[in-house]
């Protein structure tokens, strides 16, 4: 069952025609998929044997049908009792000039053809796709379309591939920047969690670690001097009885010092 996925002298509803001379069908020959509706999910078989025409208007591809699947059996059917014979196709437009005041895309590339029950011209349809490979929208595309018009009056095809070029390049640059950007971002959050971790290791270092001289002589240790530099009789008598017990008995010099005070 052969179709007509892509007619050169069809003006589509964007208003131009497609060079099929310059249509580039090696990303489409490794990967041949037949949707429906330009839906990624509804992928419904496959096309083979993808040819042009004897004298090169048509762009022709035998369909083959999920049969296994549901879905894509009933579009077989529909087809086969010619209740559905539409296709188009989805591509990325590489080149545009004006010939004789009739636009066309002299490059493009094929991204995608599918089984549709009403094309976007007579013969066959079409979509667009950005260069990133996303669908451009109805309004998307025809924007992208209406800016070529506009400036092909007083522009000459080198310009216009030019300008094309430009912009090709600006996106690609754009993008460049994004991706430096996110690095950046992650990079800054790296660095924001370091230094998150070193300040928090910090203020843990810097808490008191003193024990109590009541802990230390529990323990039998002998406390820090520089804990209770300073303190008179009175102070150790009212504050840590304890310990001054154990000074008397253990440093007796200091302990006489101390009433000397």
């Amino acid at each position: 069952m052969t179709f007509v996925l892509s007619n050169s002298e069809s003006v589509n509803t964007y208003g131009f025609r497609i060079d099929l001379a310059g249509m580039d069908l090696e990303r489409f020959r490794a990967n041949p998929v037949m949707l429906y509706g330009h839906d990624p999910e509804l992928v419904i078989g496959r096309w083979e044997n993808i040819r042009l025409s004897a004298d090169g208007k048509q762009l022709l591809a035998d369909a083959v049908f999920d049969s296994d699947e549901p879905f894509a059996a009933e579009i077989q059917r529909k087809v086969e009792q010619n209740f559905i014979r539409g296709c188009s196709v989805g591509i990325r437009v590489l080149e545009m000039i004006e010939r004789e005041s009739v636009v066309i895309a002299s490059r493009t590339e094929l991204m995608e053809a599918s089984v549709v029950s009403v094309p976007a011209d007579g013969k066959a349809g079409v979509v667009l796709f950005d260069n990133n490979y996303r669908r451009l929208e109805q309004d998307a595309a025809s924007a992208f379309v209406l800016s070529f018009n506009q400036n092909t009056n007083n522009m000459t095809t080198e310009e216009l591939s030019q300008q094309l070029q430009a912009a090709n390049e600006r996106m690609q640059q754009l993008e460049a920047q994004v991706n430096t950007l996110q690095q950046l971002r992650e990079q800054f959050e790296a660095k924001q969690a370091q230094v998150l971790q070193l300040r928090e290791q910090l203020e843990a270092e810097q808490q008191p670690k003193t024990i109590s001289l009541q802990a230390q002589l529990h323990n039998g240790a002998q406390p820090a001097n520089n804990e209770r530099t300073g303190w008179s009789f009175l102070r150790w008598a009212k504050e840590d009885p304890e310990g001054l017990a154990r000074m008397k008995a253990e440093q007796p010099e200091e302990y006489q010092a101390l009433i000397g005070d």
